[in-house]
Formats: structure tokens, sequence, C-alpha cells
């Protein structure tokens, strides 16, 4: 889990939330990474969170090592951020 911790300190500083931040990271507190990463696709989302193509695919290969929905990641490339 520690990479996806990773991953959601580097969302917050692309511009997530930080309730957002907190929330994710409460369900990765109670062990229900497969929740706080579903969170976090959805809320990078919905912030238009523009994240380079390197971290989007860490986020998809966090993804399917805990079954998340592949439309979640894949969703992400919308608004990656530019080379």
């Amino acid at each position: 889990m520690q990479r996806l911790r990773w991953a959601v300190v580097g969302a917050e500083v692309r511009g997530l939330p930080h309730r957002d931040v907190a929330n994710v990271l409460d369900y990765l507190d109670a062990g229900e990474g497969q929740v706080g990463m579903e969170l976090l696709c959805t809320q990078l989302y919905e912030y238009d969170v523009a994240l380079p193509v390197a971290e989007i695919e860490e986020l998809e290969d966090l993804g399917r090592l805990l079954s998340v929905d592949p439309e979640l990641t894949e969703a992400l490339r919308e608004n990656a951020a530019p080379s």
C-alpha cells in the first residue's frame, strides 16, 4: 500500500483537495485499498487533475493489483498532463 500512499501524496500536490486525500487515506488505514483506489481515481477525474502519463501508468498498475475496474484509471488519460 506504500505505492498507493505515494500516489495519493502526488495527487494532492497536483491539486486534489485535502479532504479527498484524507478520505482516501482513511480507507487505506482501514485496510480498504480497493475502495481507496476507486475513490482516488474518481476524484482525480472529477477535479480534472492532470497527471503525467508515468503517474497514470503507476495508478493503472496499482489498479490491476487491487482489482479496480480499469475504466477508472483509463479515464485519467483524458486529462493527462502534456509531456
